[in-house]
């Protein structure tokens, strides 16, 4: 049992690249999983303040067209294209809000990620608190339509374990991308550039080096 008042969430970060792919075949993967979401809407460019709030605007609105508004909160930032490392500081910055409950945990998932749990991911929550643990760890694995083809993903109706209905690890041996991830994190830790390790007070990481 998850200790009283604590909660599970699901955080991720979402730029408009993949909202009309990925995002709310996403949120519902995880809805059963998790009490609450926070989704961090990254607008890219040197925008006007009108701009963002129109933005932003349509972007709640296509969550509720698409039925997955529900239990979710919504914050809009801005950054330049492919900054991950700005990416991760805002993981961090919501993970690690001192307003937080010190007790709660968070699944970290961008958007065109659908984790798999060996178990109810409470249930894995509650043993690693017993492990006295403050995240948890996988692997990614890659998918890829019949005969190794790249399926065009049409919108948010479209069922992605049928576009993509073979699974494989070729992201590191192709690319050398790495295939580690932190997977969830109890409020607090923070997780590297890329969410690959859980960073330590000391700058050290759980690959055992500094971040």
């Amino acid at each position: 049992m998850q200790k009283k008042g604590s909660k599970l969430h699901l955080v991720t970060v979402v730029g408009d690249f993949h909202k009309d792919l990925t995002l709310v075949q996403m949120l519902k993967h995880y809805d059963s999983w998790v009490d609450q979401k926070t989704v961090v809407h990254y607008i890219v460019g040197d925008k006007l303040p009108a701009e963002i709030a129109q933005e932003s605007l349509e972007f709640s609105e296509y969550l509720a067209k698409n039925g997955v508004a529900d239990k979710i909160t919504i914050h809009t930032v801005t950054g330049k294209k492919y900054d991950w490392n700005k990416v991760t500081e805002f993981y961090n910055s919501v993970t690690c809000n001192p307003l937080n409950n010190p007790e709660d945990w968070w699944i970290i998932s961008d958007c065109d990620e659908f984790q798999v749990w060996r178990d109810e991911p409470k249930n894995v929550v509650e043993e690693a608190e017993k492990l006295n643990c403050t995240f948890i760890t996988g692997g990614f694995l890659d998918r890829i339509g019949e005969n190794g083809t790249f399926p065009e993903i049409k919108g948010p109706e479209d069922d992605l374990d049928k576009l993509f209905p073979l699974v494989g690890f070729f992201r590191y041996p192709l690319s050398k991308a790495c295939p580690n991830k932190v997977v969830a994190v109890k409020s607090g830790q923070k997780v590297c550039s890329g969410q690959h390790y859980a960073v330590f007070p000391d700058g050290t990481n759980s690959w055992g080096s500094k971040d």
